[in-house]
């Protein structure tokens, strides 16, 4: 932008349409805002047009503008430019005055709303641009024509200065020039051509477009937003959007202007804090989630807090669908799976970019957010807006199932504060090297990844041939309800019924005595009297955790196996805790355990 250009700094508003109290800082040389239908996106943009809006030191100021059209109420507008400052305020005779005496030129802002782009569609191009090209230059509207429209512009026929006919000159495949009627162009190519023209032949300071992408293919999208960026080095450019898509920070990622963006959080509404908040657009990871979900062709959505989550998730999912699932099942849900991040502390703002039904989403947060949760969820529930998902926070993983199959979001605190407790390492830097490092998966993860893939898994051979079974039992099994916690002579007659037919015994004290019939059996038949017994043990509440480990390592002093393979069938072993206070082993940990036992024994 040239020195002498006016330039906003900054914009606070008070009393004004939707908003309370917002205050934007950080304005740059091309500004995005962000946000759904009826957020306020448009109203900032008609604010900022008030500067041209003002004559004799006024500016109009309509009932509709006022906030909750409440007229006793201050409406103010503070803007801080670069050489100075412009305040707006209401008064008694319904308008806006200035706090100074200071004028601005009414063609100093252009701004061009959604209906000014539906009435180009209506008018005669040939006459617009007659009107409004006498002083433009033509080369330099061609080639943005070229850039946004069709790459193979070239020129103009006919007399454009007189208003006659024109036709615009394209080269097809061979080189030969064809002309074509501009009137008889679609809508889409004569909308642009009239707002370039307006742009050229205004030169405004300062350049507001609402929803500039409505009508363009996604490639047209792209190449118009590369243009604004360019339009950003002469004019100061607003523009405002709800498809995320269209925001992509790869297009000004080595651009030399100053760019903005601000995104509407549902969340900080419902506070009464200003709604619009400003993103860190040099960090990437800001739009890592709410950008590729816009187009998302993925089935299940998998969204975490930040990037480290995200490492620890993907690397937990690979070896979850490895051991759960065949090959061919395998590469199917990987490929109809995708892991979202919500720019850490960001998240209660990015919630809103989170699609529903058809989509299978779920949004897992640190155990630390417990409190912070329930609140934002019910910000969401009370904002009245009908585009966002429900959200619904599930006390465990059975609730994730339950909401999966309700087309709602469940909402998953896991029982962690930082991902990295569940990794073991200090420095996050290795976090993504120790996840994929790890043999075992935390079996809160697995019960995770099971709810989601439900459907595809209870139908699908999970397991084959680990305990010497086939299993096709769900995975993992829910908490078997006849066992109790108190030992009484029911529970003992039940653990007694299960030592005679699994052949072991169980002491009062948790420990496992191998029965003398269990020398007469093999490996195979070994392993799964033992681990079921420690199973029973631990159903009535008799087996410990730490017993259960030692229990293991005796086990493998009998089958003769290395240490780490006992590391491995240990790390299987996850006590549960369902929501009566029981404590359970599931079926298929043991039979895990069994597996890592049984091929590491001699």
């Amino acid at each position: 932008m040239s020195d002498d250009s006016m330039k906003i700094d900054s914009l606070q508003l008070q009393g004004y349409t939707v908003f309370e109290r917002q205050n934007l800082q950080n304005f740059g040389d091309l500004n995005i805002i962000i946000g759904p239908n009826n957020s306020g996106k448009t109203s900032l943009l008609r604010a900022i047009n008030k500067i041209s809006k003002i004559d004799r030191g006024r500016a109009p100021l309509r009932n509709s503008e006022r906030y909750y059209e409440k007229n006793d109420r201050l409406v103010k507008l503070d803007f801080s430019l670069v050489d100075g400052g412009l305040v707006l305020e209401s008064n008694e005779y319904g308008s806006m005055e200035m706090a100074s005496e200071e004028s601005f030129d009414d063609s100093s802002v252009l701004f061009c709303e959604t209906e000014r782009l539906t009435k180009y569609k209506n008018q005669e191009l040939d006459a617009f641009l007659s009107d409004n090209l006498q002083d433009v230059d033509l080369e330099r509207f061609l080639s943005s024509l070229n850039e946004t429209v069709d790459p193979n512009i070239d020129g103009f026929y006919g007399n454009l200065m007189s208003g006659g006919d024109l036709q615009l000159s394209t080269s097809d495949q061979d080189g030969n020039s064809i002309q074509h009627e501009l009137n008889r162009h679609g809508s889409g190519v004569k909308s642009i051509a009239m707002l370039l023209a307006d742009i050229y032949a205004a030169d405004p300071d300062i350049l507001l477009i609402d929803e500039p992408e409505m009508g363009l293919y996604p490639a047209a999208k792209r190449r118009f937003l590369k243009l604004l960026l360019e339009l950003s080095e002469e004019h100061q450019v607003f523009i405002t959007t709800q498809d995320a898509s269209f925001v992509n920070p790869l297009f000004w990622r080595d651009s030399e202007q100053d760019i903005s963006v601000y995104h509407y959080s549902v969340s900080r509404n419902m506070q009464g804090r200003e709604p619009f908040l400003d993103l860190e657009i040099n960090e990437p990871s800001t739009f890592a989630g709410f950008l590729p979900q816009a187009t998302s062709i993925k089935d299940y959505h998998l969204y975490v807090e930040g990037k480290d989550d995200v490492k620890v998730i993907r690397s937990y999912l690979h070896s979850f669908l490895d051991r759960a699932a065949s090959g061919e099942t395998q590469g199917d849900l990987l490929d109809r799976t995708e892991i979202y991040h919500l720019n850490g502390s960001n998240w209660e703002h990015f919630l809103s970019t989170i699609p529903s039904s058809p989509y299978s989403s779920v949004v897992l947060l640190d155990n630390d957010m417990d409190g912070q949760a329930d609140n934002v969820i019910r910000r969401y529930e009370k904002s009245g807006y009908q585009s966002f998902p429900d959200f619904v926070k599930c006390e465990d993983t059975v609730d994730i199932r339950e909401n999966l199959r309700n087309s709602t979001v469940p909402v998953y605190l896991l029982n962690h504060d930082d991902i990295s407790d569940y990794i073991g390492v200090d420095n996050k830097q290795d976090i993504a090297e120790e996840a994929w490092n790890k043999e075992g998966i935390p079996r809160e993860i697995v019960n995770v990844f099971y709810s989601l893939y439900e459907e595809e898994l209870s139908s699908h051979e999970v397991v084959k041939d680990r305990i010497g079974k086939e299993n096709t039992r769900p995975y993992p099994p829910k908490p078997t309800d006849e066992l109790s916690m108190d030992p009484t002579t029911e529970t003992e007659k039940q653990i007694t019924d299960a030592i005679e037919e699994y052949v072991r015994v169980v002491t009062p004290d948790g420990e496992i005595v191998p029965s003398p019939k269990l020398d007469q059996l093999d490996t195979h038949s070994q392993i799964t009297a033992i681990l079921l017994g420690m199973r029973a043990g631990a159903m009535s509440g008799v087996l410990k955790e730490t017993e259960a480990e030692a229990s293991v390592g005796e086990l493998a002093k009998i089958i003769k196996t290395s240490e780490n393979t006992v590391m491995s069938a240990k790390n299987q072993l996850k006590f549960i805790t369902s929501k009566d206070g029981k404590v359970y082993i599931s079926d298929q940990d043991l039979e895990d355990a069994a597996q890592y036992l049984l091929e590491g024994s001699d």
